[in-house]
């Protein structure tokens, strides 16, 4: 009876981040933000044509979807599993509401492809979806902590029909196509967040050093201007507050 129903969050390593990515990011209603470490976010670590399934027995199978998809059960919804697998398609149809996300991997990975992230991170970025992202060149076992992202987007920080600020165009964002180690939007968090259909406001830092940023609003509540300000930090725990 203590749990809250608002902030609740979902995370795994590996394969629990993989289900992650499945399973919680169609569910927020249910999850305030995702927290997965090295997830794959399509459906293999080969790329297409093949698609892996999770196995009891044999612990995968993977399938070359130019002979058979293989299909999920009806008592699942049904539906291709290949769909099911596909995060990144899945993020950018801007018809589905997602949770926030936030996730590290290592190039090397051997899991998922450096590809697939790149993509995943496009169709972030084109859905206008909030997200962070920490990398390295290593591999399944040397990838970044998931410490490196819960460091300031604690969970508490995220609930359940509650706004959030969009952050674009950090100073200090990498390019995960070109980086062997690097972020996305890494060190920021947020207080005295207040929302209502006419206005927004909230204090916004980074722990990590000065940043100049690009700042918006998610929020179902308000429904004024969202055009994003030009925001400066002008160093590392110093609280900006900007108004919508």
């Amino acid at each position: 009876p203590r749990c809250s129903t608002t902030k609740r969050y979902l995370g795994g390593d590996s394969v629990g981040a993989w289900e992650t990515m499945v399973y919680g990011i169609r569910r927020p209603d249910v999850f305030a933000a995702l927290y997965p470490s090295r997830p794959r976010v399509r459906f293999s670590s080969t790329g297409d044509p093949n698609i892996t399934i999770p196995d009891w027995d044999s612990t995968q199978i993977t399938y070359d979807t130019t002979g058979v998809v293989p299909l999920i059960s009806a008592i699942d919804g049904g539906g291709s599993s290949k769909d099911l697998l596909d995060s990144v398609a899945y993020v950018a149809d801007t018809d589905n509401a997602v949770p926030w996300v936030g996730w590290v991997i290592g190039w090397n990975d051997g899991f998922t492809t450096r590809d697939d992230h790149v993509d995943f991170v496009a169709a972030l970025r084109a859905a206008g979806r909030g997200f962070a992202v920490k990398w390295n060149n290593g591999d399944h076992s040397g990838a970044p902590s998931i410490a490196d992202i819960t460091a300031s987007y604690y969970p508490g920080l995220f609930e359940v029909g509650v706004g959030y600020p969009l952050l674009t165009n950090c100073d200090a964002d990498g390019d995960p196509a070109t980086d062997l180690t690097g972020g996305i939007n890494v060190g920021f968090k947020w207080r005295n967040w207040t929302e209502s259909a006419g206005a927004v406001s909230f204090d916004l830092t980074n722990i990590l050093g000065s940043r100049d940023v690009d700042v918006s609003v998610i929020s179902d509540i308000f429904t004024g201007n969202k055009t994003p300000q030009s925001i400066n930090i002008p160093s590392a725990n110093t609280w900006v507050t900007v108004s919508f």
